[in-house]
């Protein structure tokens, strides 16, 4: 009996989920950057773009530091990079900020200021990889790592909460799909008067082998995956 009750009240959960919350499809607006290691293509907001389709060449590691070739993900962003064949310079511009790297040296001057990279930018097969990380932060940009996806991302924007299909699911609106399922589960385990709530903390009681605070979580992503697509 119990089994099924949980059963029944997930997909309660889950339909009362996709039909009362608004639809925020047109809210995130903010351009993501997503790459993994060794792939020669990014996500940009989730249109596939290639990296460098010039020479394809994809993320390395050197030095635990990842070396990127860093004009299509900054152009896409927004920003601009110029290459000086005479000094050997990269000048990298968003958004009235300016970082200024020379190849094989660790210098670089970051809005004025001269700061030194862990890993100098390298020339490979071609192309100049600048270490992606420091560029990105000395622009203002939020570069996370994540572990689900094995994926990096940049943006502009650090009001977010996770990256559906390229694309950012903001805290305004995961909180809203949160709250929404946590209201139905409250519900729907109160009305169970066999339920066994743990240390009297809803939140700890299984559902199908999941806490239903962790399910809530699962459930706000899952809606803001369908209403990416």
């Amino acid at each position: 009996m119990k089994n099924k009750f949980f059963i029944t009240m997930l997909m309660t959960v889950l339909l009362a989920v996709s039909t009362a919350i608004p639809s925020f499809a047109a809210a995130a607006k903010d351009t993501v950057v997503v790459l993994n290691i060794g792939k020669p293509t990014m996500l940009v907001s989730g249109e596939e773009k290639e990296i460098d389709f010039l020479n394809k060449v994809t993320l390395v590691l050197v030095s635990d530091t990842t070396l990127v070739p860093i004009r299509a993900i900054i152009e896409s962003l927004g920003g601009k990079v110029k290459w000086d064949v005479k000094e050997k310079k990269i000048t990298v511009s968003y958004n009235n900020k300016v970082v200024e790297f020379w190849l094989n040296k660790n210098t670089a001057v970051v809005n004025g200021t001269k700061m030194y990279t862990k890993v100098a930018p390298k020339s490979i097969n071609g192309s100049v990889m600048l270490p992606l990380k420091f560029v990105s932060e000395s622009l203002g940009l939020c570069v996370n790592w994540e572990g689900s996806t094995k994926a990096i991302s940049i943006s502009s924007s650090s009001d977010y909460v996770a990256i559906v299909g390229g694309m950012l699911v903001k805290k305004a609106e995961y909180n809203i799909f949160l709250s929404r399922a946590k209201s139905e589960i409250m519900k729907s385990i109160s009305q169970n008067p066999t339920a066994e709530i743990p240390q009297g903390n809803i939140w700890n009681v299984q559902i199908n082998g999941i806490k239903a605070g962790s399910l809530a979580k699962q459930i706000a992503l899952d809606y803001a995956r369908q209403q990416k697509f």
